[in-house]
This record gives C-alpha cells, sequence and structure tokens, in this order.
C-alpha cells in the first residue's frame, strides 16, 4: 500500500546493500530488513579476521595484480563468464542442485555481456571493501530478520561474519537469526519453502505490516 513502510530484502552482497540503505533511510522509510547470508563486504580483503582469508590473503592480492592488467584479465574474464564455469560454480552453493538451470545460469550470465562488465568486475574485486555490516547495523533503528543456510561455502556460519549477526540476535532487540539446515548461500532460491516457513511469520507480526 502507497506509504506503507517497507521491508528491503537481500542475498549476499545484496544482504549488504540493503544495510547500507537502511543505514541512509529515515526511520518512517522502514518496517524491517532482510539479510539472507550476508555478505562481509564488497570483496574478501574486507574480512581479514577470518583464518581462511588470512591463509589466502598472498593469492588475493597476486589475483588483484593480474587483473589490473587487462591483457590478463580480459581472458579471464571471458573463461569465467561461461555457462559451464558458472554451473560449476552455482552447484558448489546450492544443496538442491536441480535449482541450478538454464534459467538461473542465464541471469548470472546476463550482465557479463553488458558494456564495461569487466571493468565493473575488476573494480569490485580489485577495490575498496567498502562499509561493513558492524559498520552500519548502529545506524539502523527498524528490525532485522536474519536467515543462514548452514552449508554455504561462501560465507559460513562459523565465519566471523555469520558469528557477528549470530550473537547480534542476543543483544539487538527486535533481531531475529534462524539457521537454515541443509540450505547453501541462496536460501531464497536454493529451499524457498524452508527459508518461507520462518520468514512469513516474522513478517506478519511487523506492526507496519500488522
Amino acid at each position: 500500500m502507497p506509504g506503507t513502510p517497507a521491508v528491503i530484502v537481500g542475498n549476499s552482497i545484496g544482504s549488504l546493500s540493503c544495510l547500507a540503505a537502511a543505514a541512509k533511510a529515515s526511520q518512517d522509510q522502514l518496517a524491517g530488513v532482510v539479510l539472507l547470508n550476508s555478505a562481509g563486504a564488497m570483496n574478501n580483503k574486507g574480512v581479514v579476521s577470518d583464518w581462511r582469508i588470512i591463509m589466502a590473503m598472498p593469492l588475493l592480492l597476486l589475483i588483484d595484480l593480474l587483473l589490473k592488467t587487462r591483457p590478463v584479465a580480459e581472458p579471464l574474464f571471458k573463461n569465467l563468464a561461461q555457462p559451464q564455469t558458472i554451473k560449476k560454480v552455482l552447484q558448489s552453493v546450492y544443496v538442491d542442485k536441480a535449482a541450478v538451470d538454464d534459467e538461473l545460469i542465464n541471469i548470472i550470465l546476463k550482465p557479463a555481456f553488458t558494456q564495461n562488465a569487466l571493468e565493473v568486475f575488476v573494480s569490485v574485486i580489485t577495490g575498496p571493501p567498502g562499509p561493513k555490516p558492524w559498520d552500519l547495523v548502529p545506524k539502523i533503528s527498524c528490525p532485522i530478520y536474519i536467515a543462514w543456510g548452514d552449508t554455504d561455502p561462501f560465507t559460513p556460519v562459523d565465519g566471523p561474519v555469520g558469528q557477528y549477526f549470530l550473537q547480534l540476535a542476543g543483544s539487538r532487540p527486535e533481531t531475529c537469526f534462524t539457521l537454515l539446515e541443509r540450505v547453501g548461500h541462496c536460501p531464497q532460491d536454493d529451499q524457498p519453502g524452508a527459508l518461507h516457513k520462518q520468514l512469513v511469520p516474522w513478517l506478519k507480526q511487523l506492526p507496519a505490516w500488522s
């Protein structure tokens, strides 16, 4: 309805975008924020307290250096922007392999064929990591719902970002954390039924939506 405060929902880096938007929104604009397996930054260099990132840091810095060299970055990007490559990556983060269909692969691939796609890719991977969730959450006043797939290899629940949100639910009012069993990095597409079973009741109890 017009004038009704919104609930914004994001997955991975989309969750980070939701936090950034909510941090700047006025109190009457938002009824809530929903975060699904939130990223900790725009790229892996933003969460340096994770032992996995510490071990991989020399490789990440080398990749940064190579990507800033266009003759290297261009063929690498073209190799990544292939249906078979995208399918392999998606199947590594989805529990329901059947959900990784041609439609999903084409949706993921489409931006790679737009103008300046290579430049955007290099900028995201090599650029500043941007604000972290713990920088943004203190600026947010509305309720927050967090859902996390327990098999996520990209942002594992036992990593610093997952643990931050898990502990946040015990220290911040109007904050809920749900761990979804046998769900990967994209709960809304991997196991939507499991997510909706937990999320819909939370949405219905929001004062602005009840």
